[in-house]
């Protein structure tokens, strides 16, 4: 979770507070999540004229099953890691030195010199979040509806004061009860959280989990571990085919510009990040598990696809 804190406030005084809008807020935000969704959010905050963090986060749910990826800075920290949680087993992966780690669980740590250096996603998936006790000293009034992306938005604004300070944060909301936008703005700090995809599907090849790299002396047993494909062996590559759809897209793998899709390369074996890049398009992030036999982490055939949206 990213927690802000904001020092100032605009104006407000032509908003209308009152305990309804504030009721019927506090609803939404206790409203079960949809059974299925795939929605990719970016997230931007500055102090000032520096910027403190370019986040894309996605968040895909098919019923017990959860996905969440994070890709961006914060703080000036690259930030590449993404967590899958199928059928009650999670692991956790993260990009460290240009090279994948996996482990069970919700984070995944890597040894270095003074310590370990760790990486995990959040549990609660959407930042900034905005829970219903956060209401109780607000105001709180609703605004207007509007569009994001193509879906339409019932939004509403929150007065909040904390030390002495006033913030003031719009959120949005579409018809299943899903966050699409949180804005905060002040007079030093500014931070925007808003869609760029949405989906009431959720692909179930999300939800497939990666191949375990490193164990720490707390990741289950073998016997009580998924069924993974075998650590593969450093130092060998595998046939990778790209589709992206529509084609066209250009194609990076590991940050790396490799070509236009549709296209097949050689890739060495482990888990690769794959971005698509297609002009009036929004990019499109995916990963693949490539493994001796050629597979994507159990499904035939070592192959990405990225679907793209239009922007």
């Amino acid at each position: 979770m990213i927690f802000l804190m904001s020092c100032a406030y605009q104006e407000f005084g032509s908003l209308d507070f009152s305990e309804s809008a504030k009721d019927e807020l506090r609803q939404l935000l206790q409203k079960p999540l949809p059974d299925a969704f795939d929605a990719t959010y970016n997230f931007r905050s500055s102090l000032g004229a520096q910027s403190l963090a370019d986040i894309t986060f996605r968040n895909a749910k098919q019923g017990n099953n959860q996905r969440k990826d994070i890709f961006g800075h914060i703080f000036g920290f690259n930030l590449s890691a993404y967590s899958v949680i199928n059928n009650n087993q999670q692991v956790t992966c993260a990009l460290f030195d240009n090279e994948w780690k996996c482990d069970y669980g919700e984070n995944v740590c890597i040894e270095k010199d003074k310590g370990k250096l760790c990486q995990s996603v959040s549990q609660e998936g959407i930042p900034p979040a905005i829970k219903p006790e956060m209401l109780a000293k607000a105001k709180v009034a609703k605004t207007e509806q509007k569009q994001i992306i193509d879906v339409q938005v019932q939004c509403y604004k929150i007065l909040s004061t904390e030390g002495g300070n006033k913030a003031l944060t719009e959120v949005c909301f579409n018809q299943d009860g899903i966050i699409m936008s949180i804005a905060i703005n002040a007079k030093l700090f500014q931070a925007i959280f808003e869609a760029k995809s949405y989906s009431t599907n959720a692909p179930s090849d999300a939800f497939i989990l990666p191949a375990i790299v490193t164990k720490d002396e707390k990741a289950p047993k073998t016997k009580e571990a998924p069924a993974l494909p075998p650590k593969p062996k450093s130092g060998r590559n595998t046939a990778l085919t790209i589709i992206s759809n529509p084609s066209g897209a250009s194609v990076y793998l590991d940050d790396s510009f490799i070509g236009i899709a549709p296209i097949s390369v050689q890739a060495p074996l482990g888990i690769h990040l794959v971005k698509c890049t297609l002009e009036g398009y929004v990019d499109a992030y995916t990963s693949v598990g490539v493994t001796e036999e050629g597979a994507d982490a159990g499904v035939a055939g070592a192959e990405a696809t990225c679907n793209m949206k239009r922007s």
